[in-house]
């Protein structure tokens, strides 16, 4: 049994000496924010990502794990993907356009709040008062110190709750944005000033006109944000389509189809900002 885990630590080790022989050969991204982040597709309709290409970061095992779905784990306060998620598609594509390996540090909790007074049934908040934030830079830093590759770009899928919030008059569109800009901040105080803080579009919450309202709401926020601030993209703002594409699973989640297609469109743009 100890000779069996000996094995494992040291193939561990190895597979990081062999993928990361120079730093260049590979990028690491922060995947962070509520259900459409973690993922609840199909993960028979996820892209396969061929081995050796991409993979995941498993802070319980302290070793990198093949990316594939349900990506994540229920550790930390995080959340392991339902079934489908949009990161083998955002890695397979990322690493076929960049020809850079990839590491994903999945850092997503189902029903978190970005504002702390939009938090629900104790689900979570990225507000300075939580503790997914300070989780999220524990996990990362992990990461990075095992890999020895510091991490490239923060992909933010979040807002529902803060939307629902604000449609029930709970905080008001700049009690939005003052929390989404801290929290851009404070990610940056950890990770440095050149970290890309790359937004996906919160999309519609269907059948319910009067909180899609606060959605749209969200929208704005974030278009305005991203415009604002030169390190911050709007990396993917077809969200609102899916309605009409039918690329929901229920009344606010994306169906497999819509998650392969955000990951696929993420990578594109997120490699055309880094050449």
């Amino acid at each position: 049994m100890i000779i069996n885990k000996l094995v494992l630590v040291l193939g561990a080790l190895m597979l990081c000496v062999n993928i990361f022989s120079q730093e260049n050969e590979v990028d690491l991204f922060i995947v962070a924010g509520q259900s459409n982040a973690v993922g609840v597709g199909d993960k028979d309709n996820s892209i396969k990502v061929k081995k050796g290409v991409a993979f995941e970061y498993d802070s319980q095992k302290n070793a990198l794990i093949h990316l594939q779905d349900p990506v994540g784990s229920s550790y930390m306060g995080f959340q392991r993907s339902e079934d489908g998620s949009f990161v083998p598609s955002f890695g397979k594509t990322y690493n076929e356009l960049a020809n850079k390996k990839v590491v994903i540090v999945q850092c997503a909790k189902g029903g978190s709040s970005c504002h702390l007074l939009a938090e629900t049934n104790d689900w979570g908040t990225w507000d300075n008062e939580g503790a997914l934030f300070e989780n999220c830079v524990e996990k990362v830093r992990k990461a990075e110190k095992f890999t020895k590759v510091k991490v490239k770009a923060v992909i933010w899928s979040q807002g529902e709750n803060d939307g629902e919030a604000i449609a029930n008059k709970i905080i008001t569109k700049d009690e939005y944005e003052k929390s989404l800009k801290d929290l851009i901040s404070r990610f940056r105080q950890e990770f440095g000033s050149e970290l890309l803080f790359c937004i996906i579009e919160t999309g519609h919450k269907l059948n319910d006109k009067r909180v899609d309202k606060g959605f749209s709401v969200v929208r704005s926020v974030q278009k305005k944000v991203a415009r604002k601030d030169k390190q911050t993209y709007m990396i993917y703002s077809k969200t609102h389509k899916f309605k009409n594409r039918k690329w929901h699973t229920d009344i606010v989640h994306y169906d497999q189809t819509g998650l392969n297609d955000i990951g696929k469109n993420v990578a594109k743009n997120i490699n055309k900002i880094m050449k």
